[in-house]
């Protein structure tokens, strides 16, 4: 076979996923974004829509017709500042040049950062892309799992959300 598509609970396994892309066995390698049991939903929703309503699938094997699988709302620099204001939650707004050195001592001062731009992705928020949060600290990845995550204290963390 030429081409792998993953899906499923072990589909979400990243050591796995890239132990099989740098053996290059595969071509080709897919994996359903939302490899858990959300990709059920994703599943009855294409199949009732090519083959029950009939549309055409459109896919020409060049472009990501999922579009990376970001699919979920984007908000401006106007709808958050409003969101944080409206909310009484205190921010700071920061140029594009001030963000890195400021990021960098949040960590440095082993702070949580969390963060987010662009559109939402699908699927569950394992992989730090649009939505990622960091810490320096590793007594704080319990923090983060229960306050952010909200997650059960048992799952183990994310290793690359730790800085």
């Amino acid at each position: 076979m030429k081409n792998l598509c993953l899906a499923g609970g072990v589909a979400l396994n990243c050591v796995a996923n890239g132990r099989i892309l740098r053996e290059e066995i595969f071509e080709k390698i897919w994996i359903q974004p939302a490899a858990g049991d959300a990709g059920g939903a994703l599943g009855a929703a294409l199949f009732t829509w090519h083959q029950y309503l009939g549309n055409a699938r459109k896919a020409d094997g060049k472009k990501d017709s999922q579009h990376g699988s970001y699919l979920g709302p984007e908000f401006s620099r106007d709808e958050i500042r409003s969101y944080l204001t409206t909310n009484r939650i205190p921010f700071a707004e920061l140029s594009d040049a001030e963000l890195p050195e400021k990021i960098a001592d949040l960590i440095k001062a082993e702070k949580v950062i969390g963060w987010f731009y662009g559109r939402m992705e699908f699927g569950p928020a394992r992989s730090v892309h649009a939505r990622s949060s960091a810490t320096r600290n590793p007594k704080n990845a319990g923090g983060m799992n229960l306050k952010i995550k909200f997650r059960e204290s048992f799952r183990p963390f994310c290793s690359e959300c730790i800085v």
